[in-house]
């Protein structure tokens, strides 16, 4: 059974009886009489920390923070695109965020049925990068604005994020030790 038809069976299961009866009866959607309709809204933050950025996309996002700069606990501010990848062997929905030519992530497959992004199609977008030198190398993560209006960020320079737990591991060891 599809997600529809497990939504329509929910959906019926709270009608009354009498209520129940008429929509078994319903004539087809063409024609006039009752109608079950279903609205669904989803509420997805604006806000979308980007996947792929520390696996299938981590050497591109060496390569941009090494030619900017901030491949050592680096904060980039800068514009990107994000399109559809129909080819992307794992998920023909997928969608791509590019920075200068380079992949850097994915947004997370939740996103890819709600933003709208027609194949074929290109959409700039605000993004963050924030890096860390990890004991195992650098570490990337991105963070890009899909909201309408001006970007309303929660990290900042100052204000980073905490993804890099290794690195906090790290400090904390380094300050034990003093």
């Amino acid at each position: 059974m599809g997600l529809f038809e497990s939504l329509k069976r929910t959906a019926k299961s709270l009608l009354t009886n009498a209520q129940q009866e008429d929509v078994e009866n319903e004539a087809p959607s063409s024609a006039p009489g009752p109608e079950l309709r279903l609205n669904i809204s989803v509420n997805l933050p604006d806000c979308v920390q980007l996947s792929g950025t520390t696996t299938s996309c981590k050497d591109s996002v060496l390569r941009l923070a090494q030619r900017h700069g901030i491949d050592h606990d680096g904060f980039l501010e800068i514009a990107g695109k994000i399109q559809r990848e129909p080819d992307n062997p794992y998920d023909d929905k997928a969608i791509a965020l590019y920075i200068e030519g380079e992949r850097i992530g994915y947004l997370p497959s939740m996103y890819r049925n709600y933003v709208v992004l027609p194949e074929g199609t290109v959409r700039s977008v605000p993004v963050q990068l924030f890096t860390a030198m990890l004991p195992k190398g650098l570490r990337g993560e991105a963070w890009i604005w899909i909201g309408d209006g001006r970007s309303e960020w929660e990290w900042s320079r100052e204000r980073r994020p905490r993804v890099f737990p290794e690195k906090r591991l790290l400090h904390d060891t380094e300050r034990i030790r003093v």
